[in-house]
């Protein structure tokens, strides 16, 4: 798996360590199960597309069927438009395995902006999340760096690390429903992602195409859009 990346590094390189710190994976590089708190089974596919090149990488349970279906479609340009078309053959993989995940993947370049009113959840406050996101007092040692944006009395909107690497992390953003649209996310996620600058660390962000709160959030921070993910099975 990778190693310590540098400043400037390619998008391959950041796609491939992306992959890596998503995923749990055999001595093989088969995907295992999903790399965060409640993990899930693997995808059968994973393809990381970038403008440099694609990271693939496949599920243990992946037939050789599936494997030969997703090496064909390899052969041929994946992004001859826009992150947000799926390839060309997408399609004829369909009739192999379902189609799961499809978004963009985006990574914090440069300062990101909108941060300062969020706070780091720590032991010591953790508290003030018992009524809105009582899961934090469990798991927040499994996921930090957190940030969180305080309102009434009580935090409403986090951004936390939902998948840790040595030199990695993901975000993961959760914002209470009555107080979206509000900037709330964009602030926690901002003070999250220039923790892990500040640690050395790159911060990935990633969603769905078609979740456009989250894809707002990626905007308002200012991240880098430089690939799209496509998973099937």
């Amino acid at each position: 798996m990778s190693g310590d990346l540098p400043e400037g590094v390619d998008d391959l390189a950041l796609m491939t360590l992306h992959a890596d710190i998503g995923y749990v994976h055999d001595g093989a590089g088969r995907l295992l199960r999903t790399n965060e708190l409640e993990a899930r089974p693997a995808p059968l596919v994973f393809l990381g597309m970038t403008r440099a090149g694609q990271v693939l990488r496949l599920g243990a349970e992946a037939s050789g069927e599936v494997e030969r279906a997703a090496r064909r479609m390899l052969a041929e340009p994946l992004l001859a438009g826009d992150f947000d078309e799926l390839p060309a053959r997408a399609s004829e993989f369909a009739a192999v395995a379902p189609l799961g995940r499809f978004g963009p993947v985006f990574v914090a370049d440069g300062t990101p902006d909108g941060g300062t009113s969020a706070v780091r959840v720590t032991p010591a406050n953790v508290h003030v999340a018992a009524d809105t996101f009582p899961w934090l007092a469990r798991e927040l040692s499994s996921c930090e760096p957190c940030f969180g944006v305080v309102e009434q009395g009580a935090i409403v909107s986090v951004c936390f690390s939902s998948r840790v690497g040595a030199t990695a992390v993901a975000a993961g953003v959760e914002t209470l429903p009555a107080f979206r649209g509000r900037g709330f996310g964009a602030a926690a996620t901002a003070a999250w992602a220039a923790h892990a600058r500040r640690t050395g660390k790159r911060a990935f962000y990633s969603t769905r195409w078609d979740n456009r709160g989250s894809l707002g959030i990626a905007r308002r921070v200012g991240f880098r859009l430089f690939g799209a993910e496509l998973t099937w099975g």
